[in-house]
């Protein structure tokens, strides 16, 4: 109690000057403004207010519009601080901006927070999970921050402020998740046999593995790790499939990539036949059957030379040698083709024309194909292409990929197990002899004449890559 008088009598005698609407403290007895509730005058001392750390203003329960303190900490030299507009304000000689956010960069379990500075002066930036500057981590002057630590696909708020010699900014509140992604897989070509599909992708970047699918639901999918194919055996043959897969990496999954292809044409039933004591295989397209190779029968006729009404079945060879014959088969001219059937010579019609198939040079079952019947073929070889790459590159796939010209835009690549080699063809009847495009053409008749001289045909070339049709003089040597 006497403490409390003291203290009155104290600041009484101090010249304290009291009126109804104000109070005056001055040591001259000059009456206060009318303007102020509370006057301070003095020429040799100060008015201090209450003084505390940030920590301390901070914890002030429900401060007013208006309260003042001196914050020791804020800054780098302590500041006056007003509570204004819900919150706390540093008045100094300069003002500290606060930072603007830039593009974070999520990492899966971590984040590289990023920032501008708009404050020329300065000194550093401080970080904090918590909307609390005195335990934020101080960072020195840098616009960037990695985090770690973090859960996958997690949204996270973080708080970060810029101080200078003037004081702290207000804190940026910035938000970011960490969810990431990765692309799918390009493809990459695949290998075919008639049972089984060797399934081929690109890598991807970021990529740690890969996830292979016989079905589009990635729960079933096989993690092959880091293997950039996945040989799926088991298959029907000459049947179109389709396989998913999946790039990965930490907290991220691709989306799915489709791959079609479609394994090569099986033998018929039977699968080979033997005839003039050679086997040749067979291959079942559909309700087709095809030779897989090229028909090597007769007596060869050499250069220059004629294949002949004579009841001999012919063929030339190139450069006159049987071993060309046994790899690329035998060539015929068109009459001798179809064994010069109903006088069909060259230059001169059958009469009359045939009705059915056309035995010819083939063995007994056999016949030579028509127009129709390679159309069809082209068809269902297309077919499976265009399925396949979205283009009609049936051709391509019908040629065998090593009897070709190398230099070729058009490589052949046999997914089809068609197999045809770029034998060229001859001229001994039109011509006084030659042969030409050699691993640059395959020509194969069709039992169809299209003028007394001239006859239909199909061929694959290097210069494209389709089946294309064509007429050629019926003394050209053909397969």
């Amino acid at each position: 109690m006497k403490n409390i008088i003291l203290s009155i009598l104290f600041f009484l005698g101090s010249g304290m000057l009291g009126f109804s609407q104000n109070v005056g403290i001055n040591a001259d007895g000059s009456a206060p403004s009318d303007a102020a509730m509370l006057d301070v005058k003095s020429t040799n001392r100060g008015f201090l207010l209450p003084r505390m750390t940030m920590t301390q203003r901070d914890a002030i329960a429900n401060p007013d519009e208006g309260l003042m303190v001196y914050c020791t900490n804020c800054g780098s030299n302590g500041a006056l601080s007003v509570y204004s507009g819900s919150q706390w304000k540093t008045f100094q000689d300069c003002i500290t901006l606060t930072p603007v956010a830039g593009s974070h960069v999520p990492l899966g379990n971590s984040m590289q927070w990023k920032w501008t500075n708009l404050s020329n002066t300065v000194i550093g930036f401080k970080f904090s999970a918590t909307n609390d500057f005195s335990t934020a981590t101080n960072l020195g002057n840098v616009l960037a921050y990695t985090e770690t630590g973090l859960s996958c696909n997690t949204t996270y708020t973080r708080y970060i402020w810029a101080f200078t010699g003037c004081g702290v900014s207000v804190p940026l509140q910035t938000s970011a998740s960490t969810a990431v992604s990765i692309s799918a897989p390009d493809t990459a070509g695949s290998y075919n046999t008639t049972s089984s599909i060797i399934w081929k992708w690109k890598a991807v970047e970021g990529a740690t593995g890969y996830k292979w699918s016989a079905t589009s639901n990635i729960a079933d999918a096989i993690d092959v790790g880091a293997t950039l194919s996945y040989n799926q055996t088991g298959l029907t043959e000459w049947t179109l499939v389709s396989s998913y897969v999946w790039a990965y990496k930490e907290c991220a999954v691709s989306s799915m990539r489709t791959m079609k292809f479609f394994t090569k044409a099986g033998p018929c039933d039977p699968p080979t036949i033997v005839y003039e004591g050679k086997t040749y295989n067979t291959l079942q397209y559909g309700s087709q059957c095809w030779m897989k190779e090229n028909l090597n029968v007769g007596i060869k006729v050499d250069q220059p030379g004629a294949q002949a009404n004579n009841n001999i079945l012919e063929k030339f060879c190139m450069s006159n040698l049987e071993s060309n014959c046994s790899t690329y088969g035998g060539t015929y001219t068109w009459p001798e083709l179809v064994q010069f059937l109903n006088g069909a010579d060259y230059s001169a019609d059958w009469s009359p024309v045939p009705t059915g198939n056309v035995q010819g040079i083939c063995p007994s079952g056999w016949h030579i194909p028509s127009q129709t019947e390679w159309g069809t073929l082209k068809t269902s070889v297309s077919n499976m292409v265009l399925n396949t790459t979205g283009s009609g590159t049936e051709g391509q796939a019908m040629k065998d990929a090593y009897h070709w010209n190398w230099s070729s835009s058009y490589p052949g690549n046999n997914s089809s197990g068609f197999n045809a080699f770029g034998s060229g063809f001859s001229s001994f009847q039109y011509l006084s002899g030659y042969w030409t495009d050699y691993q640059n053409y395959g020509n194969f008749w069709t039992r169809n004449p299209a003028t007394s001289t001239t006859s239909n045909y199909y061929y694959l070339s290097v210069n494209g890559p389709s089946l294309y049709t064509g007429t050629g003089n019926k003394g050209y040597g053909y397969q």
